[in-house]
C-alpha cells in the first residue's frame, strides 16, 4: 500500500512521514525509505531491529516534529 501512495502522489519516501503506533506500522514503512513516528503512550520498549524515526508518547507531542 506504501508504494502505490508513493507512485500515486510522487512523494519522494524521505518526505513522508508515517505514525503509527504498532510496530508493523513502524516496519512497513520504513522498508519503504518512509521517516516513521511510534507512538508509544504505554511507554513500553522497542524490541524490534528496525528502529523508528521518532518515539512520541501522545499525538500532541507531534507538532514538535512536524515544524521540524
Amino acid at each position: 500500500m506504501p508504494y502505490k501512495m508513493i507512485i500515486h502522489n510522487g512523494v519522494k519516501p524521505e518526505k513522508i512521514l508515517h505514525i503509527g503506533d504498532a510496530g508493523s506500522d513502524i516496519i512497513g514503512a520504513n522498508r519503504f525509505g518512509i521517516k516513521t513516528c511510534w507512538i508509544n503512550r504505554s511507554q513500553k520498549e522497542w524490541k524490534n531491529e528496525i528502529k523508528p524515526t521518532y518515539t512520541i508518547h501522545s499525538l500532541e507531542e507531534i507538532l514538535g516534529i512536524l515544524v521540524k
